[in-house]
């Protein structure tokens, strides 16, 4: 009885996944637009922003790194 239990929680479990699956699918996978888009639109800027951002994630590392080698005060 114990193992006809947990057979109908998972059976039941699996159709509630497969059931929330196809309940998120969207009726169509791309929306249509007219073709009179302006596609030369420039990229944002951030270019100028690697540089310094990589720096900083390189510093915080560095930091919280250094934070956990610490022996902890008792």
């Amino acid at each position: 009885m114990k193992i006809l239990k947990t057979l109908i929680k998972k059976i039941v479990l699996i159709f509630t996944i497969a059931l929330c699956a196809m309940a998120s699918q969207p009726l169509y996978s791309q929306i249509i637009f007219d073709d009179d888009v302006d596609d030369s639109t420039p990229a944002a800027p951030i270019d100028h922003w690697i540089i310094p951002m990589i720096v900083i994630g390189l510093l915080l590392i560095f930091y919280y790194f250094k934070k956990s080698q610490k022996p902890a005060h008792k």
